[in-house]
């Protein structure tokens, strides 16, 4: 194998085990952006654990969730069922089709609101 091909499949093994973001819901419950993720001992950056059990877990991965404006927040589907258990913050980085949204409860929060 030559280097080159080496620094390739270097490079490709990178960004699919630390960077690549998640592009459907592999495994939230929820139908938010998630992926199953080696964890060592987190998430790739910009993703939260699912804490819940989920078939990621038979496979020896973790159920992990791709945030759109910090932790807390998720990418749920744009014709998913509305909820008042959740605060719309709009598309922030989520991919066509989604909307970002933070729980009402961690929106107080940070807003300092009762």
């Amino acid at each position: 194998m030559t280097a080159r091909r080496l620094a390739c499949l270097s490079a490709l093994l990178h960004t699919l085990l630390f960077v690549k973001g998640c592009d459907h819901c592999e495994c939230d419950q929820r139908g938010a952006l998630s992926s199953c993720q080696l964890v060592a001992p987190q998430c790739k950056p910009h993703h939260d654990l699912v804490p819940e059990e989920t078939m990621c877990d038979a496979r020896g991965l973790k159920c992990c969730r791709m945030t759109c404006d910090g932790p807390g927040t998720m990418c749920l589907p744009e014709e998913g069922p509305s909820s008042s258990a959740y605060a719309d913050l709009g598309t922030k980085t989520c991919k066509e089709g989604f909307k970002c949204v933070k729980a009402a409860s961690r929106l107080r929060k940070k807003l300092r609101m009762p």
